[in-house]
Protein backbone atom coordinates (compact mmCIF):
# COMPACT_ATOMS: atom_id res chain seq x y z
CA UNK A 1 0.00 0.00 0.00
CA UNK A 2 2.14 2.91 -1.24
CA UNK A 3 1.88 6.17 0.70
CA UNK A 4 -0.47 4.46 3.18
CA UNK A 5 -0.17 4.40 6.93
CA UNK A 6 1.72 1.22 7.99
CA UNK A 7 -0.49 -1.38 9.60
CA UNK A 8 0.13 -2.14 13.26
CA UNK A 9 0.68 -5.82 14.04
CA UNK A 10 -0.49 -5.59 17.63
CA UNK A 11 -2.05 -9.04 17.98
CA UNK A 12 -1.35 -11.04 21.14
CA UNK A 13 1.25 -13.83 20.72
CA UNK A 14 -0.02 -17.37 21.15
CA UNK A 15 3.06 -18.49 23.07
CA UNK A 16 5.79 -16.78 25.03
CA UNK A 17 6.72 -14.56 22.09
CA UNK A 18 10.01 -16.34 21.31
CA UNK A 19 11.49 -16.11 17.80
CA UNK A 20 12.71 -19.66 17.18
CA UNK A 21 13.01 -21.15 13.68
CA UNK A 22 9.86 -23.24 13.67
CA UNK A 23 10.38 -24.60 10.15
CA UNK A 24 13.76 -26.07 11.09
CA UNK A 25 12.22 -27.55 14.23
CA UNK A 26 9.40 -29.12 12.19
CA UNK A 27 11.88 -30.55 9.69
CA UNK A 28 14.04 -31.92 12.51
CA UNK A 29 11.08 -33.52 14.28
CA UNK A 30 9.88 -35.11 11.05
CA UNK A 31 13.35 -36.40 10.29
CA UNK A 32 13.79 -37.80 13.82
CA UNK A 33 10.40 -39.49 13.44
CA UNK A 34 11.61 -41.25 10.29
CA UNK A 35 9.43 -39.15 7.98
CA UNK A 36 11.18 -37.92 4.87
CA UNK A 37 8.87 -34.94 4.33
CA UNK A 38 10.78 -33.38 1.41
CA UNK A 39 10.75 -36.62 -0.58
CA UNK A 40 7.11 -37.37 0.26
CA UNK A 41 5.94 -33.85 -0.62
CA UNK A 42 7.94 -33.80 -3.85
CA UNK A 43 6.61 -37.18 -5.00
CA UNK A 44 3.03 -36.21 -4.12
CA UNK A 45 3.41 -32.93 -5.98
CA UNK A 46 4.86 -34.70 -9.02
CA UNK A 47 2.00 -37.22 -9.11
CA UNK A 48 -0.59 -34.48 -8.73
CA UNK A 49 1.02 -32.44 -11.52
CA UNK A 50 1.07 -35.45 -13.83
CA UNK A 51 -2.64 -35.94 -13.11
CA UNK A 52 -3.31 -32.30 -14.00
CA UNK A 53 -4.10 -31.28 -10.43
CA UNK A 54 -1.84 -28.26 -10.50
CA UNK A 55 -3.16 -26.30 -7.53
CA UNK A 56 -2.58 -28.98 -4.85
CA UNK A 57 0.75 -29.80 -6.51
CA UNK A 58 1.86 -26.17 -6.10
CA UNK A 59 0.67 -26.17 -2.47
CA UNK A 60 2.81 -29.19 -1.60
CA UNK A 61 5.86 -27.77 -3.34
CA UNK A 62 5.48 -24.50 -1.44
CA UNK A 63 5.23 -26.47 1.79
CA UNK A 64 8.38 -28.36 0.82
CA UNK A 65 10.24 -25.13 0.09
CA UNK A 66 9.20 -23.75 3.46
CA UNK A 67 10.94 -26.73 5.06
CA UNK A 68 13.91 -26.56 2.70
CA UNK A 69 14.20 -23.33 0.67
CA UNK A 70 17.39 -24.61 -0.98
CA UNK A 71 15.68 -27.56 -2.72
CA UNK A 72 16.49 -26.70 -6.32
CA UNK A 73 14.46 -29.56 -7.86
CA UNK A 74 11.39 -28.51 -5.90
CA UNK A 75 11.79 -24.92 -7.13
CA UNK A 76 12.17 -26.17 -10.70
CA UNK A 77 9.07 -28.33 -10.49
CA UNK A 78 7.14 -25.47 -8.89
CA UNK A 79 8.21 -23.20 -11.74
CA UNK A 80 6.90 -25.69 -14.30
CA UNK A 81 3.62 -26.12 -12.40
CA UNK A 82 3.10 -22.37 -12.16
CA UNK A 83 3.94 -21.94 -15.84
CA UNK A 84 1.33 -24.58 -16.68
CA UNK A 85 -1.19 -22.50 -14.72
CA UNK A 86 -0.25 -19.37 -16.67
CA UNK A 87 1.25 -17.70 -13.61
CA UNK A 88 4.24 -16.44 -15.55
CA UNK A 89 5.65 -13.94 -13.04
CA UNK A 90 5.60 -16.46 -10.19
CA UNK A 91 6.97 -19.19 -12.46
CA UNK A 92 9.88 -16.99 -13.47
CA UNK A 93 10.70 -16.34 -9.82
CA UNK A 94 10.64 -20.07 -9.02
CA UNK A 95 12.89 -20.88 -11.99
CA UNK A 96 15.36 -18.18 -10.97
CA UNK A 97 15.42 -19.62 -7.44
CA UNK A 98 16.03 -23.10 -8.84
CA UNK A 99 18.85 -21.82 -11.03
CA UNK A 100 20.39 -19.94 -8.10
CA UNK A 101 20.36 -23.17 -6.06
CA UNK A 102 22.20 -25.06 -8.78
CA UNK A 103 19.44 -26.64 -10.89
CA UNK A 104 19.90 -26.93 -14.64
CA UNK A 105 16.82 -25.58 -16.34
CA UNK A 106 15.45 -27.33 -19.42
CA UNK A 107 16.63 -25.65 -22.61
CA UNK A 108 14.41 -22.74 -23.58
CA UNK A 109 12.11 -23.08 -20.56
CA UNK A 110 13.01 -19.76 -18.99
CA UNK A 111 12.92 -17.99 -22.35
CA UNK A 112 9.46 -19.40 -23.07
CA UNK A 113 8.20 -18.28 -19.66
CA UNK A 114 9.73 -14.84 -20.16
CA UNK A 115 8.16 -14.51 -23.61
CA UNK A 116 4.78 -15.54 -22.22
CA UNK A 117 5.15 -13.05 -19.39
CA UNK A 118 6.03 -10.29 -21.84
CA UNK A 119 3.05 -11.24 -24.01
CA UNK A 120 0.76 -11.16 -20.97
CA UNK A 121 2.07 -7.71 -20.04
CA UNK A 122 1.55 -6.50 -23.61
CA UNK A 123 -1.99 -7.90 -23.68
CA UNK A 124 -2.75 -6.23 -20.36
CA UNK A 125 -1.35 -2.97 -21.71
CA UNK A 126 -3.43 -3.31 -24.88
CA UNK A 127 -6.53 -3.99 -22.79
CA UNK A 128 -5.75 -0.97 -20.62
CA UNK A 129 -5.13 1.19 -23.67
CA UNK A 130 -8.35 -0.06 -25.24
CA UNK A 131 -10.26 0.97 -22.13
CA UNK A 132 -8.54 4.36 -22.15
CA UNK A 133 -9.34 4.85 -25.87
CA UNK A 134 -12.96 3.82 -25.31
CA UNK A 135 -13.30 6.23 -22.40
CA UNK A 136 -11.72 9.01 -24.44
CA UNK A 137 -14.12 8.28 -27.29
CA UNK A 138 -17.06 8.37 -24.91
CA UNK A 139 -15.81 11.68 -23.51
CA UNK A 140 -15.49 13.11 -27.04
CA UNK A 141 -19.01 11.93 -27.86
CA UNK A 142 -20.37 13.44 -24.66
CA UNK A 143 -18.64 16.73 -25.40
CA UNK A 144 -20.02 16.73 -28.96
CA UNK A 145 -23.50 15.93 -27.63
CA UNK A 146 -23.21 18.69 -25.03
CA UNK A 147 -22.12 21.13 -27.74
CA UNK A 148 -25.04 20.09 -29.94
CA UNK A 149 -27.48 20.50 -27.06
CA UNK A 150 -26.07 23.93 -26.23
CA UNK A 151 -26.49 24.95 -29.88
CA UNK A 152 -30.07 23.66 -29.97
CA UNK A 153 -30.78 25.41 -26.68
CA UNK A 154 -29.46 28.69 -28.09
CA UNK A 155 -31.71 28.31 -31.15
CA UNK A 156 -34.70 27.55 -28.94
CA UNK A 157 -33.97 30.59 -26.78
CA UNK A 158 -33.91 32.78 -29.90
CA UNK A 159 -37.20 31.29 -31.07
CA UNK A 160 -38.74 31.83 -27.64
CA UNK A 161 -37.60 35.46 -27.66
CA UNK A 162 -39.09 35.93 -31.14
CA UNK A 163 -42.37 34.38 -30.03
CA UNK A 164 -42.46 36.58 -26.93
CA UNK A 165 -41.90 39.65 -29.11
CA UNK A 166 -44.70 38.56 -31.43
CA UNK A 167 -46.99 38.01 -28.47
CA UNK A 168 -46.17 41.51 -27.21
CA UNK A 169 -46.84 42.99 -30.67
CA UNK A 170 -50.12 41.15 -30.98
CA UNK A 171 -51.07 42.11 -27.46
CA UNK A 172 -50.36 45.76 -28.23
CA UNK A 173 -52.28 45.55 -31.51
CA UNK A 174 -55.18 43.83 -29.81
CA UNK A 175 -55.25 46.44 -27.08
CA UNK A 176 -55.14 49.21 -29.71
CA UNK A 177 -57.95 47.67 -31.71
CA UNK A 178 -59.98 47.15 -28.58
CA UNK A 179 -59.39 50.77 -27.60
CA UNK A 180 -60.41 52.05 -31.03
CA UNK A 181 -63.50 49.85 -31.00
CA UNK A 182 -64.43 51.15 -27.57
CA UNK A 183 -63.92 54.73 -28.69
CA UNK A 184 -66.01 54.20 -31.83
CA UNK A 185 -68.75 52.55 -29.81
CA UNK A 186 -68.72 55.40 -27.32
CA UNK A 187 -68.80 57.98 -30.11
CA UNK A 188 -71.64 56.13 -31.80
CA UNK A 189 -73.55 56.10 -28.60
CA UNK A 190 -72.97 59.82 -27.96
CA UNK A 191 -73.56 61.10 -31.46
CA UNK A 192 -76.34 58.65 -32.10
CA UNK A 193 -78.21 59.87 -29.01
CA UNK A 194 -77.88 63.53 -30.11
CA UNK A 195 -79.17 62.79 -33.63
CA UNK A 196 -82.14 60.97 -32.16
CA UNK A 197 -82.98 64.03 -30.04
CA UNK A 198 -82.77 66.40 -33.06
CA UNK A 199 -84.90 64.08 -35.13
CA UNK A 200 -87.50 63.97 -32.42
CA UNK A 201 -87.66 67.76 -32.34
CA UNK A 202 -88.15 67.99 -36.11
CA UNK A 203 -90.86 65.35 -36.28
CA UNK A 204 -92.81 66.51 -33.24
CA UNK A 205 -96.10 68.41 -34.35
CA UNK A 206 -96.51 72.06 -33.42
CA UNK A 207 -98.54 72.73 -30.32
CA UNK A 208 -101.68 75.06 -30.38
CA UNK A 209 -102.97 77.14 -27.53
CA UNK A 210 -106.63 77.24 -26.50
CA UNK A 211 -107.07 80.82 -27.68
CA UNK A 212 -106.23 79.83 -31.18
Amino acid sequence: MPNATPLAFNETPRGNGSHGNSTEQIARVLSNSGIDAPTTLYDEALNLAQDGRLTPAAERLRMLLVLDPSDAQASLLLGKVLASRGMWQEALGALDQASANGARLPTGLRDDVQISLRRKIEEAEKARQSIVDRERGEIRNLRAEAKRLRSENAVLEIQVDELLNRVKVWSSATALVAGCASALLLAAMLFGGAEDADTAEVIAPPSFTASE
